[in-house]
């Protein structure tokens, strides 16, 4: 396309950038609408920046994704993979029923 390495992936930044503080703009006014009880009792500024900024870490994993993948099949296979073992790693840390401090006696 004639672009440098640094404008390619500078334009793509601001891009995702820009969509993410939409997207994370809207959803905060959306939860603080039908007044969810975390999001009204958070400030707005820290509520953003932890969706800012949990959405700037996946914008740099899905650039790792996008060098480390030379097809779009094998990009989008180690999405969902990454996505699938984060939701198990959170539903087993977060469930009572399967930590080890439910077992422990003190």
């Amino acid at each position: 396309m004639g672009f440098s390495n640094k404008a390619y992936w500078l334009s793509w930044f601001i891009t995702g950038l820009i969509l993410n503080v939409v997207t994370s703009f809207l959803i905060i006014v959306s939860c603080y609408a039908l007044q969810f009880e975390l999001f009204t009792d958070t400030p707005f500024v820290v509520m953003f920046a932890l969706f800012v900024f949990f959405g700037i870490s996946l914008l740099g994993l899905a650039f790792v994704i996008s060098t480390a993948c030379s097809t779009l099949t094998s990009a989008t296979t180690a999405a969902y993979t990454i996505l699938l073992l984060c939701f198990l790693m959170e539903i087993f840390m977060t469930n009572p029923f399967l930590t080890l401090t439910t077992y422990v006696k003190e």
